[in-house]
């Protein structure tokens, strides 16, 4: 009894050990930062914080409670969410989290906050906190937040000022500028109107850093981390970019508008409306229709399942291509003309499906020079301009087994040579089949 009772102890040392292992603490804080001014008409402040584990890895089930206290009195708390994951360890994170200072009904002077990190049973409390000092006024600060040089950097326009119906708005850039004479603080959250033609969205930047009296950032405002991102508009003309600033506490309006104007054009690249025949073998005709095609057959690249095609004639909206030798199945066809030194490529909204090549054996026959055996490998030689594209070649021993195969490229020259290696089978007689066409070789 004894004994079971000992054992059992340990068991239990042993497993509140374990789960005493968790060190998780407050690292850093990185805004506000230490002794930043925060002014009644800009205290809702997105603080960012590093919390770093310094133990074993904390599960993602496991409760990490965030809290943040100014003075010593906690003002906000928050879980970490499970979905989060595992906090493996020595891994740093750093988080944001929106508090209104104003809520805390703070006096003008230097005030303290803290941020910690709290674990159930984590074994060094000395790390759980951070803080920093900052100094609250309560009397609104004379902001001056101007906007200016806005531009679309993405794509590309045409003739310094031009789109094409179609493209879509990737991405703008503008500058901002603390045109006052009081910093704004780290984690300011500094709200603006994006507007393109007659489209909006309004957006905000929160700052990373203080910015000085007189400081500029460069903004951009992208389509991949702004989905709501207004589009280019759908009709010609001339059409223009606004960016306006709405900060609070903002005495001068005179700056918070800046603008550009651009103009949408008619598009020049190609498309493909249709195609006919719907499938077909290497060497059919295929007759595609379409728009903005060169009139120049060779200025037209056309291709099937990534395989360029001959293009035989061409208007500007009808081009006849011959079906190249590819890959079996259906894929789009696209068209690709070079406008103004730039390729632009159309492709179709349906498939062509591709059938493969119908070659006959007496085309095969008439195209391949000559088959022979020689240092352990099967040599096909192919006479001046074979054309018969990728064909599979089997070695079939005198018991009707395939001892060999290779789909090798029939295209080439007399002095062209493909090779199967046949180097691990035993000497004798061998038929060489390349589909359908038949000759034997002696090893």
């Amino acid at each position: 009894m004894k004994k079971l009772f000992t054992l059992l102890s340990l068991t239990t040392l042993i497993g509140l050990n374990v789960r005493g292992q968790y060190d998780v603490g407050c690292s850093a804080v990185l805004s506000p930062s230490n002794n930043d001014t925060i002014y009644s008409n800009t205290a809702n402040i997105d603080p960012q914080y590093t919390r770093t584990n310094y133990g074993a890895t904390v599960p993602a089930a496991t409760v990490i409670m965030m809290r943040f206290k100014v003075d010593g009195v906690q003002i906000d708390s928050v879980p970490r969410p499970s979905s989060a994951g595992d906090f493996t360890a020595a891994e740093t994170r750093t988080i944001g989290r929106t508090i209104n200072f104003n809520a805390n009904n703070l006096t003008t002077g230097v005030h303290t906050f803290c941020v910690s990190a709290y674990t159930a049973n984590d074994n060094n409390r000395s790390n759980d906190e951070t803080c920093i000092n900052f100094y609250y006024s309560s009397t609104p600060a004379a902001f001056d937040v101007g906007m200016s040089t806005p531009a679309i950097t993405s794509p590309a326009a045409q003739n310094g000022n031009e789109f094409e119906l179609g493209e879509s708005l990737e991405t703008i850039s503008f500058f901002v500028k603390n045109a006052g004479a009081v910093g704004i603080p780290t984690g300011t959250n500094i709200p603006f109107v994006v507007q393109v033609g007659t489209g909006t969205q309004s957006t905000s930047y929160t700052l990373t850093a203080p910015l000085k009296a007189g400081d500029s950032l460069n903004l951009t405002s992208t389509r991949a981390n702004n989905a709501a991102l207004p589009n280019f508009p759908t009709a010609l003309g001339d059409f223009k970019i606004r960016i306006a600033a709405n900060f609070p506490g903002d005495v001068n309006s005179g700056n918070n508008l800046t603008e550009k104007t651009y103009k949408m054009v008619a598009s020049t690249k190609p498309s493909v409306a249709s195609f006919s025949p719907a499938s077909g073998v290497c060497k059919d005709v295929v007759t595609i229709t379409g728009t903005n095609f060169s009139t120049t057959p060779a200025n037209n690249k056309v291709k099937f399942r990534f395989v360029e095609a001959t293009v035989l004639t061409a208007t500007a909206t009808t081009l006849t291509v011959e079906v190249p030798e590819t890959a079996l199945g259906a894929n789009k066809i696209s068209v690709t003309v070079k406008v103004s030194g730039v390729d632009k490529t159309g492709e179709s909204s349906t498939n062509f499906t591709y059938n493969g090549c119908n070659v006959g054996v007496s085309e095969i026959s008439e195209n391949v020079d000559k088959v022979y055996y020689s240092n352990g490998m099967v040599n096909i030689s192919l006479n001046n301009n074979s054309d018969l594209g990728s064909k599979l070649v089997k070695v079939i021993n005198v018991s009707g087994q395939t001892v060999a195969s290779k789909t090798i490229d029939l295209n080439g020259s007399g002095t062209q040579v493909e090779q199967i290696d046949l180097s691990s089978s035993p000497n004798g007689v061998y038929v060489v089949d390349i589909e359908g066409y038949t000759t034997t070789i002696i090893k």
